[in-house]
């Protein structure tokens, strides 16, 4: 169960990381519109962010999220995002069409533009890589590589010191769109005999 909360707790933060790339990203376009200075617009999200420890942001923060529904219970409903919710100070809601329909659900968002701010995408024909450079070249996705190294470093370091890791995650115009789930250590055990 312990491991179970820690690869959950590492999906929140993979979340929260791309959410914090969108929000620059979103700042940026806000900005452009309404002809604002696009650092100072840079500097008000960045003064919202909690760099270390909880909550994450100051002021309650709304995303959108697309998760495929895997049968299990509704992402809104679990105790540890519930959980997390109230120690980021994030309030997440959720897009969750069927594992089934999550391909096309996926592509919808893409064609339309009406993207969530967080896309948990796991799985075939969702991300890969062609794919990321077309919409990170389209401005649909956010690079990155330049936030991982102040807002995640823990993640930043374990790429460092495991360069495949860097090298699978890099598109081949350079840029980290998505992040991976990494499992270290045993996935399952088995025991034989007494405990």
């Amino acid at each position: 169960m312990e491991g179970h909360k820690g690869r959950l707790w590492i999906i929140w933060a993979v979340c929260c990381l791309f959410l914090l790339g969108c929000s620059n990203k979103m700042a940026e376009k806000e900005a452009e519109k309404q002809g604002n200075n696009s650092k100072q617009d840079q500097e008000q999200v960045a003064n919202n962010v909690n760099k270390e420890g909880f909550p994450i942001t100051k002021d309650t923060l709304e995303l959108t999220m697309m998760a495929p529904n895997l049968g299990l219970a509704e992402w809104a409903d679990m105790p540890l995002i519930q959980d997390y919710e109230k120690k980021t100070n994030i309030k997440l809601s959720f897009q969750t069409p069927p594992q089934s329909e999550f391909s096309t659900k996926f592509n919808l968002a893409f064609a339309s533009g009406e993207l969530p701010d967080i896309i948990y995408a796991g799985g075939p024909n969702t991300l890969n890589d062609a794919i990321e450079v077309d919409y990170g070249q389209q401005g649909l996705l956010v690079p990155l590589e330049d936030y991982l190294e102040e807002y995640a470093p823990n993640f930043y370091k374990l790429m460092k010191e495991n360069p495949e890791i860097e090298k699978s995650i890099t598109t081949g115009e350079g840029h980290i769109y998505a992040l991976p789930h990494i499992t270290k250590g045993p996935t399952s055990q088995w025991i034989m005999g007494p405990m």
